[in-house]
């Protein structure tokens, strides 16, 4: 037991060492870039072919009789979401998702 708590003190004393030693974080920029990357993704044909594969998913339980309406519909409205989050941000904000301003086509 006394080994323990004298192993305990030594690593509470070397912690804020280690603390000290971490690297700087990354800085708000690149996680921007990094966000911005997931997005491009998820919205483009990934996130299509992602939608496509639920879809069918569903088709296929529809025709066996398993499907769950309510999961159904939450899963379309997902993919509605995913795929249409840019022009939601557009039209609320006149930012796209990656801080680019947009201008209204509406406005003279």
């Amino acid at each position: 037991m006394k080994r323990f708590i004298s192993l305990t003190g030594i690593y509470v004393a070397l912690l804020p060492g280690v603390a000290m030693a971490q690297a700087a974080p990354a800085s708000s920029s690149r996680i921007q870039e990094v966000i911005c990357d997931l997005v491009e993704l998820v919205q483009t044909d990934m996130g299509q072919a992602v939608g496509t594969a639920a879809i069918l998913a569903l088709g296929i339980q529809a025709l066996v009789g398993r499907v769950s309406w309510g999961a159904a519909t939450v899963i379309i409205a997902g993919i509605g979401v995913m795929l249409g989050a840019g022009e939601i941000v557009l039209t609320m904000t006149g930012i796209d998702g990656c801080g680019a301003v947009i201008p209204n086509a509406n406005t003279p």
